[in-house]
């Protein structure tokens, strides 16, 4: 790829070795889960950086860097004329800067900033210029100033139809690169290109379909894969890491390996089935993912916060042994990086149990006159806790009220206000307890959010507590959560383990997320008949609104667009009520009497159990929950907030 730098043979050359682990964590499985981020915002990987060299020189110059094929060493051709051009080798086990391997190519005007890449068949570099000349010296690694190697067309001088950057060459004598299309509105997006450097024949590039576009190519193991940019309404939606099967002149055949987020700047290399992705994600700024295509699991993600450590990656390349090139523009330098993974690869995290909580449990309203308990029970060979609250007058359901991450059962019970309102309206409130996750923040494994041993069974944990309180299955049972609680109460209306749910700040969760997430529910939702409402903020930042696929969180609106679909409910949602700042969104014409589609955005809201006006959510929980209108919501001068979720 051609990057501005100045010349590497002017350069300050030096070695940083030096290990940076920002935060030593607990050792825990590799499937550590995307959410935690959003929450924890730890650096999960160290990073070795083994080369540092600078090009800081006093003469910028036009530089392109590639790779040798096995990714042993990066090379750069950099023009000299008068005299030829000069080929230069980084090499992972040096100390010093380029080795002194320099050698003079024969003289030829190869125009700026020419691509490049090694012909695996014979160790060769291939050049491609603007104007499409393709080009070929081999011998160069024995050139010297008195015999130099010397540029060759090949393709019987035929040009190609549009200059390739980002080239790569195969086994099969194929040339592939990026080209730009002829016509498209995003920024950053190429035409995959495809020739022979042995026959004459050009082929275009592929610049029609917009879903023939990539932003990234790379080659291994006789397999081409891409970035694959996906837009919605014109707005980058996803990224998706794919494998190319065929080419045509107006079309491409993907598989895709890996469905990411979006996310600026992309870069992609592969080697040995190990995929290296860098970029930025819009909402956690640089990021290095490994990935193991062969066995299609995530290996490490690496934040990156300190320019110190790792600089604006422009480019990355893969090396053996867990290695990476990078190059940076902006700072410019190339580093060979490598991951330490000692952090993620140990063996499994037992879960961790809560210990009972020894200090006063009274809570905040004197006024409550039922039963107050606080229970453990054996479950996975593990000791797990709930709350459980009988009112003082007769029973009419059970109400599962769930934390989020990082808050406590014992902090929750009396913050969300749904216990005040239990003796009211006859529930028995259960308010289970999760398990510390590998950042020792209390959780539960609602699927990819937000437990970090994925082993932890939070549903069977709350059948099994329903199966004490409602031994003889009478009761209806609902439930209403906070955050990764709201995941959770989705979950478990998924499941058919309750029939009425509310998720405030929440979102459906399953296993593997996202859209995918959402069928994994259709596919196990049996009732005909439910209840579900959502209390969502658009300006939630940790559960966006409009979803995060990085983290597997569908859009709200399209979770709640699946719930009608499911209930055979309207297609669209009718604004049936405007409340100050929360509009209430309802899928009505449900075709089972008594199913309920109901969304409640808070437009300008946050993270929050949301009370602000006359909005109260623990009295619109109980409403929905047992038929009341929203209607008959009313202010209260206590507003709940989970501040630690």
């Amino acid at each position: 790829m051609p990057i501005s730098k100045a010349g590497v043979r002017h350069c300050e050359r030096s070695l940083l070795a030096l290990s940076f682990v920002v935060r030593k964590l607990p050792d825990m499985p590799e499937e550590l889960l995307d959410s935690v981020w959003r929450f924890a915002r730890p650096i999960f990987n160290g990073v070795k950086v083994e080369r540092l060299i600078h090009c800081s020189g006093r003469c910028p110059t036009d530089m392109t860097v590639f790779k040798r094929c096995n990714g042993t060493g990066l090379l750069y051709l950099e023009d000299a004329r008068p005299g030829g051009w000069i080929v230069g080798e980084l090499l992972p086990q040096s100390s010093r800067g380029n080795e002194g391997h320099v050698r003079i190519i024969g003289d030829i005007d190869l125009g700026p900033t020419p691509s490049a890449c090694i012909d695996p068949r014979d160790g060769g570099i291939i050049c491609v210029t603007q104007e499409g000349r393709v080009y070929k010296c081999t011998g160069w690694d024995d050139a010297t100033v008195d015999s130099p190697a010397v540029w060759r067309p090949i393709r019987e001088g035929r040009r190609i139809s549009n200059y390739m950057h980002d080239m790569i060459c195969t086994e099969d004598g194929v040339l592939w690169g990026l080209s730009k299309p002829r016509a498209c509105q995003h920024h950053g997006v190429y035409a995959l290109s495809r020739t022979s450097t042995d026959r004459s024949p050009r082929r275009s590039s592929l610049t029609l379909p917009e879903d023939c576009l990539v932003h990234s190519v790379a080659y291994s193991n006789g397999k081409v894969y891409a970035l694959e940019p996906r837009f919605s309404q014109g707005q980058h939606s996803v990224e998706r890491f794919v494998r190319v099967d065929s080419v045509g002149e107006n079309d491409i055949e993907f598989t895709v390996i890996k469905q990411l987020g979006a996310f600026w700047k992309p870069s992609l290399d592969v080697s040995g089935g190990i995929c290296y992705i860098a970029g930025i994600d819009p909402g956690m700024g640089p990021m290095i993912i490994t990935y193991n295509a062969l066995e299609g699991t995530e290996l490490a993600r690496l934040m990156i916060y300190h320019i110190s450590q790792c600089p604006p990656v422009s480019r990355i390349y893969a090396a053996p042994g867990g290695r990476f090139w990078i190059t940076s523009e902006r700072a410019r330098e190339i580093r060979l990086l490598r991951l330490t993974y000692n952090i993620l690869t140990a063996a499994d995290l037992n879960p961790l149990t809560v210990p009972a909580i020894v200090e006063d449990r009274g809570f905040g309203n004197g006024a409550l006159g039922g039963t107050d308990e606080y229970v453990n029970i054996t479950h996975q060979n593990t000791t797990r806790y709930y709350y459980l609250y009988t009112p003082n007058t007769t029973v009419q359901a059970i109400l599962l009220n769930i934390h989020g991450l990082g808050d406590s059962c014992h902090h929750f019970r009396e913050a969300s206000g749904l216990v005040d309102l239990a003796d009211a309206h006859g529930l028995l409130v259960v308010t289970p307890c999760g398990l510390p996750n590998g950042f020792l923040l209390n959780s539960f494994n609602a699927g990819v959010c937000c437990q970090t041993n994925k082993k932890v069974d939070d549903f069977g944990f709350i059948k099994k507590i329903l199966a004490i309180v409602n031994p003889s299955n009478k009761l209806p049972v609902f439930s209403a959560g906070f955050s990764n609680g709201g995941m959770m109460s989705e979950g478990l209306l998924c499941l058919d383990m309750v029939t009425k749910a509310v998720s405030v700040s929440g979102v459906e969760v399953l296993e593997p997320g996202s859209e995918d997430g959402i069928k994994a529910c259709s596919a196990n939702f049996t009732e005909s008949q439910a209840k579900i409402a959502n209390v969502h903020g658009t300006a939630d930042m940790l559960v966006p609104y409009g979803g995060n696929s990085w983290l597997g969180y569908p859009p709200v609106e399209e979770d709640m667009h699946a719930w009608s679909s499911r209930l055979d409910c309207a297609t669209n949602y009718t604004n049936t009520k405007t409340d100050q700042d929360y509009d209430y969104l309802e899928y009505t014409g449900c075709k089972q009497l008594g199913s309920r589609v109901l969304l409640v955005r808070h437009n300008g809201g946050g993270h929050a159990w949301h009370g602000s006006g006359d909005f109260d959510t623990p009295k619109f929980v109980v409403d929905f929950l047992l038929g009341g209108s929203e209607e008959d919501v009313t202010f209260d001068d206590s507003v709940y907030r989970v501040e630690n979720s």
